[in-house]
């Protein structure tokens, strides 16, 4: 294989494995890693003779005691300020230029290793 081959798959190769991982998501602060509790598999009958109150899960939200109707939030009525997010542009355009260097490469190493291979044969 020649070269650039290796060069262009190993690159392909390392976006792929790195592209999941850029968008994995941190854990929340061990909220959800408490054991699952254990399913009963009794009928509603047999669960409401014996039953005993269950506890809470730690970290999961519970009812209010006192529950109030939640008011509306308040509307602001001034303008809003214009954002300094940067344009979604400055993303895309050089993933796509990555992109089109990356395919030309691959064609490049292509095309070139097929005329070493026609030149050997013939020779």
């Amino acid at each position: 294989m020649p070269r650039i081959t290796l060069i262009v798959t190993a690159a392909l190769v390392t976006l792929a494995l790195a592209a999941p991982m850029a968008t994995a998501m941190p854990t929340h602060g061990g909220v959800g890693t408490a054991a699952a509790a254990q399913q009963d598999l009794r009928g509603a009958d047999a669960r409401d003779a014996g039953a005993k109150p269950a506890e809470p899960v730690p970290g999961l939200p519970t009812w209010p005691v006192n529950p109030e109707p939640i008011t509306q939030a308040p509307v602001e009525t001034t303008p809003m300020a214009g954002d300094d997010d940067t344009s979604p542009l400055a993303y895309i355009v050089p993933g796509i230029a990555l992109g089109l260097v990356l395919a030309a490469g691959l064609g490049y190493a292509v095309r070139t290793s097929g005329r070493a291979r026609r030149a050997r044969i013939s020779a």
